[in-house]
């Protein structure tokens, strides 16, 4: 949530309510509804501690945030949605030795007890070579 909350800061994307005494920001998250879910804070009373105070987690409908005028949008963390996206055109470049060699510990029988060339891997098949 850290990264969240430093994203939405650069991106000027945390609300203060009409009054000033509620700061809320989008988590990101969703509930089994599709609704997004906000952090509320409001003001920290406790001395020596940090300015805000987490009062919950709300979805987008809940009455704790009418008090804001408009609700903030989830974080972007990227400019160009088309980087999102695999281009199937560019060459796959298999790193065999990490996937087979570096993780080998992390196969499933019977592959952990192969012969170390029936694991190979070549990328031009598209089934598994053993």
């Amino acid at each position: 949530m850290l990264h969240t909350y430093q994203e939405l800061v650069e991106e000027n994307k945390i609300a203060l309510d009409r009054i000033g005494q509620k700061l809320c920001f989008n988590t990101g998250l969703i509930t089994d509804h599709q609704q997004d879910i906000y952090a509320l804070f409001e003001p920290n009373r406790r001395e020596n501690a940090a300015p805000w105070y987490l009062l919950g987690w709300y979805p987008r409908s809940a009455r704790e945030l009418t008090g804001f005028v408009e609700l903030p949008g989830m974080a972007q963390y990227y400019d160009d949605p088309s980087a999102l996206v695999f281009d199937a055109r560019l060459e796959l470049r298999v790193a065999i030795e990490h996937i087979i060699e570096e993780n080998r510990e992390r196969f499933p029988e019977p592959y952990l007890s192969m012969r170390k060339f029936a694991t190979s891997v070549n990328p031009q098949r598209q089934q598994c070579p053993c």
